[in-house]
């Protein structure tokens, strides 16, 4: 709430002293994701059908345990090939171990234009504290283009 009154008022200040056709150029270099606590990004993912979970840590953490269904992008490069594969408008949910890796990609999706991106806040250590389930299997769900 307070980050949505802090934008509102740096958008009238800007529009203010710049004109409203600059403050729309400037508009369009706000990231706009959302950074969601772990039973609210839980709520969000299943309220999705067509969603794509996304695991931005590294090999090795995503085969010890990964959200159900995730696919690893296990850096900018294979993310950003992942990303020129969907729509736009589909609902990406990205996470790493405690959140700062996921907010590096989320940034990145909305930069490419996605309008619907969550990070999770905390990451998976967040999730796995509050009890939500995990996918343990050893099969790796490698993006091939």
């Amino acid at each position: 709430m307070q980050k949505s009154k802090l934008l509102a008022y740096l958008l009238f200040s800007l529009i203010v002293i710049f004109g409203s056709n600059n403050v729309i150029k400037a508009q369009k270099r706000f990231h706009t994701f959302s950074e969601l606590e772990p039973a609210n990004y839980h709520f969000q993912l299943f309220s999705h059908d067509n969603r794509v979970v996304l695991d931005v840590r590294t090999h090795k953490e995503y085969r010890k345990a990964h959200l159900p269904g995730a696919i690893n992008a296990i850096n900018q490069e294979t993310l950003k090939k992942i990303a020129d594969t969907l729509d736009i408008e589909q609902p990406v949910f990205v996470y790493c171990k405690e959140g700062d890796r996921s907010l590096t990609a989320a940034i990145i999706l909305a930069d490419m234009g996605f309008v619907k991106v969550y990070s999770l806040t905390g990451g998976i250590d967040a999730w796995i504290k509050q009890g939500y389930s995990l996918e343990r299997e050893k099969r790796h769900h490698l993006f091939k283009p």
